[in-house]
Formats: C-alpha cells, structure tokens, sequence
C-alpha cells in the first residue's frame, strides 16, 4: 500500500523516457525518479536516482567491485507497485 499523503498519477501513454515523463507533469528532469534495475557481479541492485542523474559505470565498479549492467525484462513480466516489504 502507498503511503497515504502521496497519489499515485497515472498517465494514458507511456512517460518512459526521463523528458517525456517531466513535460507531462510539467516539471525538471530532476525531479521524476527514475529506477534502474542492474546486475553487479551475482547481485541484482535496484538504483534510484533523479532523472537527470547519469550512472558512471566506472565509479560503480570501483565502489562495487564489478561492472554494471542493465537487467533486461523477462517476457512476461509485469510492473507493480504498492507491494508491501518486510
């Protein structure tokens, strides 16, 4: 469940891109949070960062000890939110 003073917005097409996503709420880059799901070494890390943000692949390997890479969606899958965590 979402936390109750926050509203989830949702839009009639995609706002996949960072850009799209902030022209259509009319806001900055910066301001819509955009996740990154990746593969570093045998972990799977979940990045959440602004959406102006650029992930530097050399700085994740040195603080990580590998080399990033972008998990790429299983057919089939599909997104969710308001999942609860424990």
């Amino acid at each position: 469940m979402p936390a109750p003073d926050i509203s989830i917005i949702e839009q009639a097409s995609s706002t996949a891109p960072v850009f799209k996503a902030a022209a259509t709420l009319d806001v900055l880059t910066g301001r819509i949070a955009k996740t990154l799901s990746l593969r570093v070494g045998d972990a799977v890390v979940l990045v959440v960062a602004a959406g102006d943000y650029r992930l530097d692949n050399r700085k994740v390997k040195d603080v990580l000890g590998s080399r990033p890479r972008m998990l790429a969606p299983r057919r089939g899958m599909q997104p969710r939110r308001g999942i609860e965590f424990r």
